[in-house]
């Protein structure tokens, strides 16, 4: 071989075995993106993390069951998402550490999720991401938990009204009937208007409970 291909090809050589090693450490900081059956199969275990990273308010309207709360961004297309080292630190704050066990996340729909993926791993973290967000949980029947009615501050008899009507909603969507559950939510929203003219509830309080039944129309699809 002609002594200058020959040093050119070492040179080639070397150049990809000094860039090998950066190439794995950039592949192991990453995510993998699973279904919501997975999901479904790992939390079985009981030894993985759940993050649930959308706001506070989408969390009270439905969340799954054992998720911490620990948001990526405001809520808002515009809105930039949190810094990197601030995302992290609440996830530190809430004891959620690398060397323990893997984590899921999820927020909506697969999108806000997808960042706080990748700070997780660009920290150590085995991160699982729920690709489709709780919108695919929902529509394959799995269960929720819904707090928000609880939150409220409204009195006992419009909670347990409000509470009960709820559940309806997530009964259906267990079942697949979809389009009964979106009824049942503005029939809701008719006993949250109905109990405010009477003065059972504020204003402040029906707007956001109707608020947060939009929320719960969202994961809907």
């Amino acid at each position: 071989m002609n002594k200058r291909y020959l040093w050119c090809f070492a040179a080639v050589l070397l150049a990809f075995l000094i860039a090998v090693p950066g190439i794995a450490a950039a592949e192991d900081n990453t995510y993998t993106n699973i279904s919501a059956s997975t999901a479904k199969e790992m939390l079985k275990n009981k030894d993985v993390w759940l993050i649930d990273v959308r706001v506070e308010n989408e969390f009270n309207a439905a969340h799954i069951k054992g998720a911490t709360l620990i948001p990526v961004k405001k809520l808002g297309k515009t809105e930039p998402y949190f810094l990197e080292e601030v995302f992290m630190a609440e996830v530190e704050k809430n004891g959620i550490m690398p060397e323990d066990k893997p984590v899921i996340v999820y927020c909506l729909s697969g999108s806000r999720s997808m960042n706080a993926s990748q700070y997780l791993a660009n920290n150590g973290y085995t991160v699982y991401n729920l690709q489709y967000g709780i919108q695919e949980w929902v529509d394959v029947g799995y269960p929720v938990v819904s707090t928000f009615v609880d939150v409220s501050g409204v009195v006992d008899c419009v909670k347990n009204v409000l509470n009960a009507q709820i559940n309806r909603v997530f009964v259906l969507l267990e079942k697949g009937c979809d389009q009964e559950a979106k009824d049942q939510l503005n029939k809701t929203n008719c006993t949250i208007n109905k109990t405010e003219e009477i003065n059972k509830i504020s204003h402040d309080q029906a707007i956001y409970l109707k608020n947060e039944t939009g929320f719960i129309r969202q994961m809907i699809i």
